[in-house]
């Protein structure tokens, strides 16, 4: 009788063990999961404005995945940028200047909402509200050479261009290999009638452009204005060679 009673005991321990073995598991998976839901919240609040915006199927595809892998960092700052952006690729710029705001609420020195901002208003022509922003944002980042370039594109909107020169020599200053800046800096050099500036600005989109068509084109104008009175350049389109808005560039 006594062997059957301490069997009995150990039998009882046994099963309590194994039950508190499998509620402690189940509290951490419960816990886990409640986590990730957590984690996960904001995402579900904004993925409705995403599909909604992504209507023409799998070129939106990558976007919508992008912006929920980044929906769940702290307070949402590039979730929202994205956002914006996607608004102002959908020609939406009041909603997306809207969005910048937000951003620039919660982190007043984000460069990327800055530049994005600034190029929305400049896509209005709200020259003097972009300016504005280009401003603060070389004051806040005075080595990113993307700034002077959207500042020399709306200073020459607003035929600064002088002030314009100046930021482009900046901005090649601090990268000297930037193609967008020597297209600018030519065509601003040409409208002016510095004709070997120009020269010297188109010597160098030769140098670096990897497209041909835009040699060759940069090599005729270079003898156009060589053998002929000052002349204006056409504007380089950043899309047909490759280059990029200053604002599609992520903030440092």
């Amino acid at each position: 009788m006594v062997c059957q009673g301490k069997s009995s005991r150990r039998d009882g321990s046994a099963v309590w063990g194994a039950w508190f073995l499998y509620g402690f598991l189940a509290l951490v998976i419960l816990s886990g999961a409640l986590l990730l839901a957590a984690s996960l919240a904001p995402f579900s609040l904004v993925k409705p404005r995403i599909d909604a915006l992504s209507n023409d199927g799998k070129a939106e595809f990558f976007t919508a995945a992008r912006y929920g892998a980044i929906a769940i960092n702290a307070r949402y700052v590039e979730a929202l940028n994205l956002r914006g952006e996607l608004l102002l690729r959908r020609k939406r710029t009041d909603e997306a200047i809207t969005v910048f705001k937000d951003v620039l609420a919660l982190s007043p020195n984000n460069l990327h909402a800055l530049l994005n901002l600034a190029l929305s208003y400049d896509d209005i022509n709200m020259l003097d509200e972009a300016i504005e922003r280009y401003r603060a944002a070389i004051a806040l980042y005075p080595a990113y050479a993307d700034t002077y370039v959207g500042l020399a594109n709306a200073l020459l909107k607003k035929e600064a261009g002088e002030e314009a020169v100046a930021m482009l020599a900046k901005a090649v200053e601090l990268n000297p290999n930037y193609l967008e800046a020597y297209r600018i800096l030519a065509r601003a050099h040409a409208g002016a009638g510095r004709n070997a500036e120009a020269v010297t600005a188109l010597g160098r989109v030769i140098d670096i452009t990897l497209d041909e068509a835009e040699a060759r084109e940069a090599q005729k104008t270079i003898v156009s204005l060589r053998s002929g009175p000052p002349q204006p350049l056409r504007r380089a389109r950043a899309a047909e060679s490759g280059g990029a808005r200053p604002a599609d560039a992520v903030a440092p």
